[in-house]
């Protein structure tokens, strides 16, 4: 079969592989200049455990999640050939919990318990594994003393926990090689896909690249674009699950030697941040109420690839530090000049729910209702999260394969 895939990220470049490898012929449609240069790269690479969704007490959302985290390496090895992921891993994450949380300490650790017992019926499964150590799934609550050794004022519970994140900059490298050399796929950059029209036969798709605009057919058609999904998809015929929404996080990326040695941190549960330490040295800063540009409910996110001023960047960075460093006291201890030369960079979530994190009923609360979607030979791939786009990958080239 002849199958064209729209989108270069992480969920796009894993649908592509796992087609590839059975023996299917992939034409990849990506608008920029590389792959893996969008939501793919500009996030914090945590592959969750499902700790962060205590608001879904069903505990749906974390099952997912832990399938997705436990199937996480051993797809990506499978898709670039290895037998392990060369990659930098974070430090273990620490929970903590702000005194303004929607959910108090006593509350959160009765559900990171249960989601424990989740993540132990998951490790159990065949052929899984969480990242290089694959360490048992653990969430210990720190006493008083401990909490204070590693956390401010504004804390009132800290759990530790097994969940770490992989830096997305050298797996989105090795991606892009793998992709440049199979002999199955061929990569069109700085195209655009202007529509998608579904067949009883075929896909027509039309597309804008440097040759100008041309309409191709395909036997079967994937949407895995991130900001472009619901643009695409409602054209095609299929329109979102629900009512949705984008939001634009901008962060920072310190380089290694930045002169500290700071703890992983997740901070909950609300508009908060979260801190993330590689083991190559470099470290992650994010903080919600500075970092997020709002929400658009618009076909595409408004600020996507408009740039920040000088000035701008520099207040985001004085912002972003002084407010984990008071809740992070390690982070304080940073030297003036490592946050002075981060480097402000962001990305484009997508999410159904149209209400923000500080309210508890928000849809941005859950990860249920994603994943992919068929329309006859078109298909939409929702990724939903970062950890859970090989999960969906895989699932929706098995579809279109034919296989279970």
């Amino acid at each position: 079969m002849r199958i064209g895939v729209i989108g270069g990220g992480l969920a796009g470049a894993g649908t592509a592989l796992e087609l590839a490898l059975g023996g299917h012929q992939v034409e990849l449609f990506e608008r920029e200049s590389a792959c893996l240069t969008q939501a793919s790269l500009q996030n914090e690479g945590k592959v969750h455990l499902g700790f962060v969704y205590g608001q879904d007490p069903s505990l749906a959302t974390a099952r997912l999640m832990a399938r997705g985290a436990y199937t996480f390496a051993p797809l990506l090895q499978r898709w670039l050939g290895l037998d392990t992921l060369p990659v930098a891993e974070s430090s273990a994450f620490h929970y903590f919990v702000h005194h303004t949380s929607l959910q108090c300490g006593d509350t959160l650790s009765r559900f990171y318990a249960r989601v424990v017992d989740v993540l132990d019926e998951e490790r159990a499964r065949p052929d899984t594994r969480y990242l290089a150590s694959d360490e048992p799934p653990a969430c210990r609550r720190l006493t008083t003393r401990e909490r204070a050794s590693v956390a401010g004022p504004g804390i009132a519970d800290v759990f530790a926990t097994s969940e770490r994140a992989v830096d997305p900059r050298p797996l989105a490298a090795l991606l892009r090689s793998r992709l440049a050399a199979d002999p199955h796929i061929v990569t069109h950059l700085d195209t655009r896909v202007v529509t998608a029209t579904p067949g009883d036969e075929a896909v027509a798709v039309t597309v804008q690249g440097p040759e100008g605009m041309r309409v191709e057919r395909f036997d079967h058609l994937v949407n895995a674009s991130w900001d472009d999904l619901v643009r695409i998809d409602n054209a095609a015929g299929l329109p979102p699950r629900g009512p949705w929404s984008f939001r634009f996080k901008r962060y920072l990326r310190l380089a290694a030697g930045h002169g500290g040695a700071v703890p992983s941190a997740t901070i909950v549960l609300g508009p908060f941040g979260d801190v993330v330490q590689y083991d190559n040295g470099e470290l992650f800063l994010s903080w919600y109420p500075d970092g997020c540009t709002g929400i658009s409910t618009t076909e595409r996110h408004p600020e996507v690839g408009t740039p920040r001023s000088p000035a701008q960047e520099e207040r985001l960075r004085a912002t972003v530090h002084g407010a984990l460093a008071a809740l992070v006291p390690a982070l304080g201890a940073l030297p003036a000049r490592s946050i002075d030369e981060a480097s402000v960079e962001g990305g484009v979530i997508l999410a159904l729910g149209v209400t923000d994190v500080d309210d508890p009923g928000s849809g941005l609360h859950a990860r249920t209702t994603i994943g992919p979607r068929s329309h006859g030979r078109y298909h939409s791939l929702d990724t939903g999260k970062w950890t859970t786009a090989p999960l969906f990958a895989h699932a929706l080239a098995s579809r279109i394969m034919g296989r279970t």
